[in-house]
């Protein structure tokens, strides 16, 4: 005889399914059980005298998995089957990692019911069986990741990372809910001669720095493209990261994070800083973002890449994260209007960039944020490392870069991203690049022909 359990709050689903299994034609004989919640079906199913357990998802106080993980973790190796209305990604995946047998959605039929308790009263009765689909289910789970990852890193090479794609990895990964970091940095050769070939080997050097340095990680996704690398870090140091962002540079005046007082990325950062240097006359700019359980790993990438971006030899460590919550000595206190106004810097990063070419003053920037001259231009300073007027100019040659390099002449570049005298524009670019734009757009030019 088989002793099965059905627990559902809907009463007409439980006696539905209970006149399937009691009607089963297969010659086998049940013993039904029912329970109305998640509370009783755990409390009757910690009992361990059934063969296979039915559990609704959705039920009043708990819901099915709460119900699973709690037989699970009271050693009850019963055979169990989650009935959902849901066909959700996330349900499934949590009752693989709980050893569920079967997944069924509703509204089921009397096949697959009859088909689900069929292979789950084999299973239990076969433990080699069972053993065979847990190992299945977690090949099939380690596959799925890899390939995730594998898309990850694809994205992250083009310099972007699909929230639907990070949403998916995360959630087969186990990694809900852990504090994620995004670290991007690119190399600055100031004028020096430097192969793509060496940059390769530089990029990878600072790579399997990381690896070496960060152990402690959950995971880390590494990539490298045509600008610099990214990391991608789980399970980091939230305390590390928020002492990191409060350390300024030995003068105190600004945003750079020359000196890094934190114990999770500053060793790595050094040792990667110190083998480029014996290597090249070059530096490494870094930019960060996070650390932050609540935003998606999409938008920290992102971030970072912006920052690495921004970053430059007198600041060469710039982190685009939001402060919120930390109190800060230096710099006056902000309104009651303007703290209800998180990552104030972010969106005047943001409002900026959308339309760099725009007659902006850093007080209409200000008014359009709702905020005041001073105020904004400390956040400026405090978050990204550099002035309005600097962080306006640095947009502007990133864009007019684009715009060259897509065939535009100089002066076309210069009028399209806000600057409205020529030489000005030139003085600007080669005092920000090292080289005037006719010199980039040759560059630009030779790596289209390679």
């Amino acid at each position: 005889m088989a002793r099965i359990l059905i627990a559902d709050d809907e009463d007409l689903e439980r006696r539905a399914l209970g006149l399937i299994i009691s009607e089963a034609s297969n010659g086998e004989h049940f013993s039904i059980e029912e329970a109305k919640n998640g509370h009783e079906a755990l409390l009757i199913g910690s009992r361990g005298e059934f063969d296979v357990i039915f559990l609704d998802v959705k039920m009043p106080g708990m819901d099915g998995i709460a119900v699973a993980e709690g037989l699970r973790k009271a050693n009850i190796q019963s055979a169990i089957v989650i009935v959902s209305a849901y066909d959700t990604f996330e349900y499934a995946q949590k009752a693989i990692r709980l050893g569920v047998h079967e997944y069924l959605l509703k509204p089921a039929s009397r096949e697959d019911v009859l088909q689900a308790l069929a292979r789950s009263l084999e299973l239990q009765r076969e433990p080699e069986s069972l053993a065979r689909l847990r190992r299945e289910s977690v090949s099939v789970l380690s596959s799925a990741v890899e390939r995730l990852e594998a898309q990850m890193i694809r994205e992250m090479e083009r310099g972007e990372l699909q929230p639907d794609t990070a949403a998916d990895f995360e959630r087969l990964a186990s990694l809900e809910g852990l504090p994620r970091t995004a670290l991007a940095f690119r190399l600055d050769t100031s004028g020096t001669p430097s192969s793509s070939m060496l940059t390769k080997v530089l990029f990878t050097m600072v790579l399997d720095e990381a690896a070496k340095m960060l152990p402690s990680a959950a995971r880390m996704l590494q990539v490298e493209n045509e600008e610099g690398g990214c990391l991608l870090v789980y399970g980091d140091d939230p305390a590390g990261i928020k002492t990191m962002l409060k350390g300024l540079d030995g003068k105190g005046s600004t945003g750079c994070f020359k000196s890094l007082m934190t114990d999770f990325l500053a060793p790595f950062i050094r040792a990667a800083e110190e083998k480029i240097r014996s290597q090249t006359p070059s530096q490494l700019l870094w930019g960060c973002a996070g650390p932050s359980a609540g935003e998606s790993a999409s938008l920290l990438v992102s971030r970072a890449f912006e920052a690495c971006h921004l970053a430059h030899a007198d600041c060469p460590f710039v982190c685009l994260g939001s402060l919120q919550g930390e109190k800060n000595d230096v710099f006056p206190e902000a309104g009651a209007s303007e703290k209800a106004r998180p990552g104030l810097a972010l969106r005047a990063l943001d409002a900026l960039k959308q339309d760099c070419a725009r007659d902006w003053s850093l007080e209409v920037l200000a008014q359009e944020l709702g905020s005041s001259p001073f105020h904004l231009s400390h956040l400026l300073s405090r978050e990204l490392g550099m002035g309005f007027s600097e962080l306006l100019q640095r947009l502007r040659i990133r864009k007019a870069k684009e715009v060259l390099s897509g065939g535009a002449s100089a002066k076309e570049a210069g009028n399209l991203v806000g600057f409205s005298d020529q030489a000005y524009f030139t003085r600007v670019f080669k005092k920000l690049e090292g080289r005037t734009p006719g010199e980039y757009q040759e560059e630009s030019a030779k790596k289209y022909k390679k």
